[in-house]
């Protein structure tokens, strides 16, 4: 029977689109013929791929699933499951009565499978989660390509004098003088338009178009 040991070498965040490559450690896996993931419901998901490297290691590819959350990856043996080491803990009497040789605190010793095979799969990609960070650096430089965010106040020295993405906070911009002065600019009040406006009630500067836009037409990426 096969039995898994642990989850290693995951260079990403496993997420619910699949995609992501794992090794899976244990032993008896030479006659592994199926590789799934099982959600907390019990459904089951076929691994995109795997490929058994050895006896004690499969390579596997993540499937896409329903929902994130926590998955057990189970190695299939024919119609066998694999299972994971036998691990002892403690647990509550279920009446509440101190059981024999729990001790004061009403605990008991038990022995149970762990958890090792478990491993959490995080919410798909949005399309703008993907594309953020171009959309950072396409922020963050003008219709020039020079790179007008300032990491803080001080930092017009050196700098062309023109309007630059302040270094906190996306509704204001910053104004370098020739003197190298900083001179804060805030976006206009939308709160007639809530639909389209930031928290606080303003407008985004945006550096392309070197003006301040509805909230819901640019990005905000200052801290």
């Amino acid at each position: 029977m096969a039995i898994v040991t642990g989850i290693e070498g995951m260079t990403e965040v496993p997420r619910a689109d699949g995609g992501t490559t794992l090794l899976v450690k244990g032993s008896g896996f030479g006659g592994a013929t199926d590789v799934v993931f099982r959600d907390p419901n019990g459904k089951t998901y076929r691994a995109q791929s795997y490929t058994i490297d050895s006896d004690s290691q499969i390579t596997v590819v993540s499937p896409a699933v329903d929902n994130h959350g926590t998955y057990d990856i189970v190695v299939m043996t024919g119609t066998k499951e694999s299972t994971t080491p036998l691990v002892q803990a403690y647990a509550a009497a279920g009446d509440g009565d101190v059981r024999p040789g729990a001790g004061s605190s009403g605990l008991t010793l038990t022995t149970q499978y762990s958890a090792v095979d478990q491993i959490r799969i995080e919410r798909k990609l949005s399309e703008w989660d993907r594309n953020r960070e171009a959309r950072e650096a396409d922020l963050y430089t003008n219709a020039d390509g020079d790179d007008v965010h300032l990491s803080s106040l001080d930092d017009c020295k050196g700098r062309q004098p023109g309007n630059y993405l302040h270094p906190d906070d996306c509704t204001k911009f910053v104004a370098c003088t020739p003197q190298a002065d900083a001179i804060v600019y805030e976006c206009p009040s939308c709160e007639n338009e809530p639909d389209r406006c930031t928290p606080v009630g303003r407008m985004v500067y945006n550096v392309r178009a070197d003006a301040c836009m509805w909230a819901d037409l640019t990005d905000c990426f200052s801290n």
